[in-house]
């Protein structure tokens, strides 16, 4: 009876000592999970969310022979524009000949530059996250 006693006594020792190293496992692998669980949730909210830069527009006023106008107008208009005064919008160009416009949206839009009896025209295409350098050219 007493070895009976002795070895369920070893049995009962060894098994909860199994117990603590399974459950000391188990709980380092739950930590190990919540852990990788959070960076993957920080990594996506910092890096997949974010919002596209809006679009803007560098407009360059040139002479024939490639040198700068400054003081020019450039007006940009979209030809969609439901009434008059809707998306148009009027800068004048600094010392380097250029003028920069800030959008909400991407569109196309239609660039007349002037100065004096020197007239110009051209395109430009606006795209979100991009800021599009045109150059037009005065006559």
């Amino acid at each position: 009876m007493q070895f009976i006693l002795i070895y369920y006594l070893e049995y009962l020792q060894k098994t909860e000592n199994a117990l603590k190293k399974s459950n000391t496992f188990l709980m380092k692998l739950n930590i190990f999970k919540c852990l990788l669980i959070l960076i993957a949730a920080a990594t996506i909210t910092i890096t997949g969310c974010r919002r596209p830069a809006k679009p803007e527009a560098i407009i360059t006023i040139t002479t024939v022979d490639k040198k700068p106008v400054s003081g020019a107008t450039v007006f940009l208009h979209a030809n969609d524009a439901t009434k008059p005064g809707d998306y148009e919008y009027t800068l004048t160009t600094n010392g380097a000949g250029q003028a920069h416009f800030k959008f909400d949206l991407e569109a196309i839009y239609t660039i007349d530059a002037k100065k004096d009896s020197l007239f110009g025209q051209g395109t430009v295409r606006l795209i979100m996250d991009e800021v599009v350098k045109q150059t037009v050219i005065v006559y």
